[in-house]
């Protein structure tokens, strides 16, 4: 059995806050994440779990109605397994 683990850093994309959007606010972007590999004669069984910690993002958003300001804190976590054969 393989135990694989992994860490990945990218820069923000938008640093403007005025260009970030309320439906993906992204900023710095962490990402964590640990599997395990178990070889059969065969096939192979993956299973693994990733944090992503997308980092704390201001918005600012001026409409013709409303304007829409705010801090968004993105986080995600994916837990996935794959069956190679």
């Amino acid at each position: 059995m393989d135990i694989k683990r992994s860490y990945s850093y990218e820069t923000s994309p938008l640093d403007d806050k005025s260009n970030q959007s309320p439906d993906l606010p992204v900023g710095e972007q962490h990402r964590y994440s640990i599997g395990l590999s178990k070889r059969f004669q065969d096939s192979t069984l993956d299973l693994y779990y990733e944090y992503a910690d997308f980092g704390e993002m201001e918005v600012a958003q001026y409409g013709l109605v409303k304007n829409l300001n705010g801090t968004f804190i993105g986080q995600v976590h994916f837990i996935g397994a794959s069956y190679t054969f």
